[in-house]
């Protein structure tokens, strides 16, 4: 890998990391504060949020990404249609937040959260369009400025909450809106400040945008909801409880998940800005498989100590769920390997066809859901997370195969590590090491 690469991946990292960390501790307040309906609430407020933002965007994140391609005026001249379109987007999508207890049942218990809900969903919005541009002209600093701000009003408004009055599933839900708003004023001050705002109005890139970014946001969808499903029908086919426990260990998993995506943000813009597919796929196999080697060592050392990590984080109603999470943990290792290849894949090739990777998983999902009713009467946190690690399986198998049939490029280009690279990674290791301690 390069020295620029390396130095973006460390630092993308690291904020991810920083980011998880209060995430993480976040979350153990809030899970050891709620009942489990009330998590599944919070879950269902969570995921629905982060879900409409990639629907609403209309793509816009990746295309603008690609479409400014490394040229700083194209940025410029492409940010004014963007927070144009984020009005437009924000409100399409709170008239379509409305609509949505008359689809899923169990969203009804989240109407008399609608304003924090709309905030939210607004806030990610905002942040998801806006940083296209900074990832287009390889600006991840700011992209990464934009990420842990919001962890920053989220940690402060938690501790508030939790040392004044108790963390309630209201200010649990207000304290995430507030901090997405505050994060997306942070990224405009930064955009001003960049100048990265000027007035220009050109419609016909925004339809080139537009054209391309609908395509991105149905595989993003699509690969959101692969992500989610199982969560989604555990809520409408079991209980808010079940659902509210499997999200609980899910989110204490997806401390893997948070490198894949700063791997798979940095893969990408690296992507949008390379001169060749050939030399795009390169780069994939040797950082997704040395980013492989160290998510399977940190999967390693979280599942020796599962049951450890479960009792002292988690209150006692989680006793019991180790095997659950066990297997949760093993299946959100596979889906990092193919969230790093996700967005590079689909700014390649034509998006829907990406998206056509995630249907067997999907459709064994609904399958498995039926059969499981069906026969069961409904479906426990131990069988969803089965069912979770099964699609991940599924998954990661399709994008291999894509990537074997179309680049020639065999699974272990993307899996597994050669001699010659873990001893350069050991050198590494050792050399940083005596540098320290001099």
């Amino acid at each position: 890998m390069s020295k620029v690469k390396v130095m973006d991946l460390a630092v993308t990292i690291f904020v991810r990391f920083g980011s998880k960390a209060v995430n993480f501790f976040v979350f153990i307040l809030v899970a050891r504060s709620l009942t489990g309906s009330e998590m599944g609430v919070y879950g269902l407020v969570f995921s629905t949020a982060l879900i409409l933002s990639v629907m609403f965007d209309f793509g816009l994140r990746n295309s603008s990404a690609v479409y400014v391609g490394g040229e700083f005026e194209l940025a410029q001249k492409s940010s004014f249609l963007l927070h144009v379109s984020w009005v437009f987007f924000s409100l399409l999508g709170a008239c379509f937040l409305v609509t949505l207890p008359y689809f899923l049942t169990s969203m009804e218990s989240i109407k008399d959260y609608a304003i924090p809900f709309s905030i939210l969903f607004s806030g990610m919005l905002y942040i998801r369009i806006m940083q296209g541009a900074l990832i287009g002209v390889g600006y991840l600093g700011e992209f990464n400025k934009s990420e842990i701000s919001s962890r920053v009003v989220l940690i402060g408004l938690t501790l508030t909450f939790y040392f004044y009055e108790g963390i309630t599933i209201s200010n649990a839900l207000w304290s995430l809106a507030l901090s997405q708003l505050m994060a997306s004023l942070y990224l405009f001050a930064n955009l001003l400040k960049r100048n990265f705002l000027i007035f220009y109005v050109d419609v016909s890139a925004l339809k080139v945008m537009l054209k391309r970014g609908v395509l991105f946001m149905i595989a993003v969808v699509i690969m959101s909801l692969s992500k989610r499903l199982t969560f989604y029908a555990l809520g409408e086919y079991s209980s808010l409880d079940t659902s509210g426990m499997f999200f609980s260990l899910l989110r204490l998993s997806e401390i893997v998940t948070e490198v894949a995506l700063a791997v798979a943000v940095v893969l990408f813009s690296q992507s949008v800005r390379a001169k060749s597919e050939e030399a795009i796929i390169q780069g994939l196999a040797v950082t997704t498989r040395h980013m492989t080697a160290i998510l399977f060592v940190m999967t390693v050392l979280i599942f020796s100590f599962s049951s450890v990590f479960l009792n002292i984080l988690l209150p006692s109603a989680y006793e019991g769920y180790e095997s659950s999470f066990d297997i949760i943990l093993w299946g959100t290792f596979l889906g990092s390997l193919w969230v790093m290849l996700f967005p590079s894949l689909a700014s390649m090739v034509n998006p829907l066809f990406i998206a056509m990777l995630f249907v067997p998983s999907l459709l064994f999902l609904v399958v498995a859901f039926y059969i499981c009713i069906e026969l069961q009467g409904g479906v426990d946190v131990y069988i969803g997370a089965n069912l979770y690690f099964v699609t991940n399986v599924i998954t990661l198998v399709m994008f291999l195969s894509f990537l074997w049939a179309k680049y020639k490029v065999a699974p272990d280009q993307f899996l597994r590590l050669r001699v010659k690279e873990l001893l350069a990674m050991k050198d590494m290791v050792i050399g940083r090491a005596k540098r320290m301690m001099k």
